[in-house]
């Protein structure tokens, strides 16, 4: 007679870590959820007014948050601006690697096209200097791994840095107006421009 009370007892435990599983999943999915909210409010936010003009409540009324909820994901509008302008300088750092083709980045530049009408908020010294320094230090990484030189940490910092601030540079020029073609051709020019400078990073030429 114990036995199938130790099955019943087994399987409760199952059900119960389930369950725990269950719960953490959903919680996290409900955190991922909230900060997409504030970032996508943010987001918004930062085009319609620019930085200087945004406050915390003006997030957290056009994310449908509570003041308590947006300070468990961030410190301040600033950290909020950082995570913004990391996921943009991520998406653009890819172009250094080595699986990326031009193709990949083509989504990226025409949703760059079709921003171009509000971009002017990014054109910005201190947005731009955000940008450029973020970008830098994943195409750093990204170059490190990449490169056999013997000066590797010199060179791949002024490369990097270097490249960032050629992308950011003709992306804010073409989204000025500067630069007269579409999406396709830029992304080419770009791909190849950085292909070929971490092919002479590599020593290759």
């Amino acid at each position: 007679m114990t036995r199938p009370s130790s099955l019943s007892a087994d399987k409760m435990a199952r059900l119960s870590g389930m369950d725990t599983s269950r719960k953490r999943a959903d919680a996290h999915s409900r955190k991922g959820r909230t900060r997409d909210a504030l970032l996508a409010a943010f987001r918004d936010l930062f085009f319609e007014r620019g930085y200087e003009a945004i406050r915390v409540g003006d997030i957290i009324a056009r994310a449908g948050v509570g003041r308590s909820t947006f300070y468990e994901h961030y410190r301040s509008k600033h950290a909020l601006y950082a995570e913004s302008v990391g996921r943009t300088a991520s998406r653009i750092a890819i172009i250094a690697d080595a699986a990326t083709k031009a193709d990949d980045l083509l989504p990226l530049f025409e949703h760059f096209w079709e921003m171009r009408g509000k971009s002017r908020r990014l054109h910005t010294v201190t947005a731009r200097r955000q940008l450029v320094r973020m970008l830098a230090g994943l195409l750093q990484q990204r170059l490190s791994a990449r490169s056999t030189s013997a000066a590797e940490p010199a060179r791949c910092a002024i490369v990097a840095f270097g490249l960032a601030e050629m992308l950011v540079g003709t992306i804010i020029a073409w989204q000025a107006g500067e630069i007269d073609c579409r999406p396709a051709p830029l992304t080419r020019e770009l791909h190849g421009l950085v292909g070929a400078a971490v092919t002479a990073l590599e020593g290759r030429v």
